[in-house]
């Protein structure tokens, strides 16, 4: 009851959870990491290990996921989403000039909070950024996102179907991959923020086109929740958008995209990148 007055009707932002993967006595740089859709702070550990010893790395669970709370009253938007991240970097002391990381609807919420707080953020990387653009409005789905957007319903429409369908995926990519993965999975939570972070985005992408500081945009060439032609689209619209896209690789970041998120991670970490 608490809980839900200071939080709900004074609109308290939640802090959420921080696990520590790198805590350097004298950090040379701050990288901060936000999960997508469904994770948590696990899968960011195989590539924090890869990153240089005097490098500080914060993972954070995103509202609903992991460890943090799970009111299921919240909109699990990304505004509310961007709230609470932005409260839980500033209690962890995460100095301004930071990195920040996010896979997925995470991506969707670093780009937000960097557009929030520019002086936060000193480089974005961007892992299979969900980003759709608004629909026509045709009877019949002619985008690609449309077309997403449409499962996305469907999986709304029947909850059971989807937990069972998540499961059996999750359990997929766990084995081929050995990824770690959050052992909890509240389907009301999955569906409440599928639907109002991804499917009814907002502007995300005119955000990120006008973003000042350096962006990375990864993206698999096997992806199929991604419109690879939106993320070229804002690489062309804004000189300081670098996108690249992984050969064979799909949403998540294993094998392949692992590989390339770590790579661009050590040339963004590097001491003369830092300077």
């Amino acid at each position: 009851m608490l809980d839900e007055l200071i939080h709900r009707r004074f609109h308290v932002p939640y802090t959420l959870n921080v696990e520590e993967l790198r805590s350097p006595k004298k950090p040379r740089m701050t990288v901060v990491m936000l999960h997508g859709i469904g994770s948590s702070t696990l899968m960011w550990q195989k590539v924090s290990a890869e990153l240089p010893s005097d490098v500080r790395v914060l993972a954070i669970d995103l509202l609903g996921f992991g460890k943090s709370p799970k009111p299921t009253w919240a909109t699990y938007d990304v505004a509310t989403q961007v709230k609470s991240v932005v409260k839980t970097m500033v209690l962890n002391r995460v100095p301004l000039k930071s990195v920040l990381v996010g896979h997925s609807l995470g991506a969707l919420v670093a780009t937000e909070v960097a557009d929030m707080i520019p002086a936060y953020v000193s480089e974005l990387l961007l892992i299979s950024p969900p980003i759709y653009r608004p629909s026509k409005g045709k009877g019949i789905a002619t985008q690609r996102e449309d077309v997403l957007r449409g499962i996305y319903k469907i999986m709304h429409r029947y909850p059971k179907n989807a937990k069972r369908a998540l499961l059996l995926a999750r359990r997929y990519y766990a084995k081929r991959s050995g990824i770690n993965i959050s052992p909890e999975l509240n389907i009301d939570t999955f569906l409440t923020t599928l639907h109002a972070s991804i499917v009814n985005q907002k502007a995300v992408e005119h955000r990120l086109s006008q973003l000042t500081i350096p962006v990375t945009i990864l993206s698999g060439s096997r992806d199929p929740l991604v419109v690879g032609k939106n993320l070229q689209d804002i690489a062309r619209s804004n000189e300081r958008i670098h996108h690249i896209i992984i050969k064979r690789a799909g949403h998540n970041v294993v094998k392949v995209m692992r590989s390339a998120v770590v790579e661009q991670l050590q040339a963004i970490t590097t001491p003369s990148k830092s300077v």
